[in-house]
């Protein structure tokens, strides 16, 4: 939970299409969070100094573009993709494409860094209200990534640290 997170979604967490996080409302306030951020003097047209939430930078999910991600509004804390043409460059890599994404992302933002595949189609499935997954398929889309996940033991996978600074596009398969 986010200290200077004045949303009463914070309290629980954000039911959105695009979370990967519980105890956060946006990966912005989780990010806030992790880094040890404060908030920033802001002046307003009065020259008086109110207190805000920063701009983080982050990277698109597509063309490891640098962008912002904003407190201002959820949909903005949330940010994978940099426009438009990333985000439809995804949808056309593969059917599902979006699935493999938020697996992807699952795994690289969650604070629990190791998942059994049971608890991670689980978390998705009741999460994610987009997609309905087994841990059967999130168990093949995790061998079709082996570049981008590491398989602890049978059925236990982990996000690669070497993975964890580019576009998470690069890891999911095209469609034949």
């Amino acid at each position: 939970m986010n200290p200077d997170c004045e949303r009463d979604v914070c309290q629980g967490a954000y039911d959105g299409s695009n979370r990967t996080q519980d105890e956060y409302c946006s990966r912005y306030c989780y990010l806030y969070v992790s880094e040890g951020l404060s908030k920033v003097p802001k002046p307003d047209s009065l020259g008086r100094r109110n207190m805000t939430m920063p701009s983080i930078e982050v990277h698109c999910e597509t063309c490891g573009g640098a962008m912002m991600l904003e407190y201002s509004k959820v949909a903005l804390g949330n940010r994978a993709f940099c426009g438009r043409e990333c985000h439809y460059e995804l949808k056309g890599r593969r059917k599902r494409a979006e699935l493999f994404l938020t697996v992807l992302r699952v795994l690289r933002d969650h604070p629990r860094k190791i998942w059994n595949v049971r608890e991670l189609a689980s978390w998705i499935d009741n999460s994610i209200h987009r997609h309905t997954v087994t841990s059967a398929s999130v168990s093949n889309m995790l061998r079709m990534m082996k570049s981008a996940v590491k398989k602890i033991s049978p059925g236990v996978y982990q996000f690669r640290d070497e993975a964890r600074g580019r576009p998470l596009i690069n890891y999911i398969p095209k469609k034949r």
